[in-house]
């Protein structure tokens, strides 16, 4: 799983604050 901000995501994605914000398996983050 990630951290983003203090949230603990699953991988996917997810749009926070109005970012597109991708999880993936490894635990890595990807924002657009």
């Amino acid at each position: 799983q990630c951290t983003y901000e203090g949230k603990s995501l699953s991988p996917g994605d997810y749009t926070i604050n109005c970012v597109h914000v991708v999880c993936d398996e490894y635990g890595t983050i990807h924002s657009e």
